[in-house]
């Protein structure tokens, strides 16, 4: 019993959650990578963005910069400490698209 409870608690907390879909590329290299993540809020703070994109692989140690699409302007800026997410697009029933860019530092040399 206690775990079907807990189970549909968790249910109940992600239907509230809308999903943030993170399309970003690595520095020079133009595939596209996809990272999907259950998020409410308005807004995003970039080290939650750094903390997902850690998540999924990619070394913080190496991001010299993180540049985000703007949609009004079709055109890339510096992602700020907090980046709003009503100006970006939706896609499919509630998930709202974040594209970034991420530059990147060259890898250190292996001994």
């Amino acid at each position: 019993m206690a775990a079907s409870a807990a189970a549909s608690e968790h249910n109940a907390l992600y239907a509230e959650l809308e999903e943030l879909a993170v399309r970003y590329t690595l520095g020079d290299d133009p595939t596209k990578l996809l990272l999907r993540v259950p998020w409410k809020h308005g807004a995003i703070s970039q080290d939650r963005i750094v903390d997902f994109l850690a998540a999924d692989g990619v070394d913080p140690s190496r991001l010299k910069a993180i540049r985000v699409l703007d949609p009004s302007f079709d055109a890339w800026s510096l992602l700020r400490n907090t980046h709003p997410l009503d100006g970006c697009p939706t896609v499919g029933a509630s998930a709202r698209l974040l594209e970034l860019k991420l530059d990147l530092f060259p890898p250190l040399p292996q001994p």
